[in-house]
């Protein structure tokens, strides 16, 4: 399975279809998989690991107006500032008003790890930031720089400025 279908070819993605397989042919029961959130990582040095839609797709479906981004610096965590994490950043996308998570993406250290915060919610039915939002972070951690990330929401336009006047580094 995975490689067979020819669309999420990873090894993860194998693993959830034959989950869904047994669930069906086994115990009998109707699931279909669900692709919305198929996360992906790259192994190098950086770690590079993104899930769900990238921002210009999240504009496409939902107009400029209806998303919000937001984006952390390692190096602006303690954590990141003790490791030396430099140029390293999580970037989320997320629905305006209900805070749907539409999409994130980390460069850094640990990203594979730091990600499935964010793949477990929107994995849940509502799929909302929320909970992470509220909930505790480990200090110092890495994890603090996802949840720094998911408390610093700007517009698309704003986020883009911050860019042009090297705020962030994308």
């Amino acid at each position: 399975m995975g490689d067979a279908l020819g669309k999420h070819m990873f090894k993860h993605v194998a693993n959830y279809e034959s989950t869904i397989v047994y669930y069906n042919a086994v115990l009998k029961r109707r699931i279909k998989a669900d692709y919305h959130a198929v996360p992906n990582a790259i192994f190098t040095y950086p770690e590079v690991a993104s899930v769900g839609m990238k921002e210009q797709e999240a504009v496409a479906k939902h107009w400029e107006s209806g998303i919000l981004v937001g984006f952390y610096r390692y190096e602006d965590t303690a954590k990141g500032e003790a490791i030396n994490a430099k140029g390293y950043f999580v970037k989320v996308i997320v629905e305006r008003g209900s805070l749907r998570i539409l999409g994130a993406h980390i460069i850094g250290p640990y990203a594979s790890i730091l990600i499935q915060e964010i793949i477990n919610l929107m994995y849940t039915e509502s799929q909302d930031a929320r909970p992470l939002m509220e909930s505790m972070h480990i200090h110092p951690s890495m994890s603090e720089v996802v949840d720094r990330a998911f408390g610093s929401f700007v517009e698309p336009h704003e986020y883009h400025q911050m860019m042009e006047d090297g705020q962030v580094h994308d």
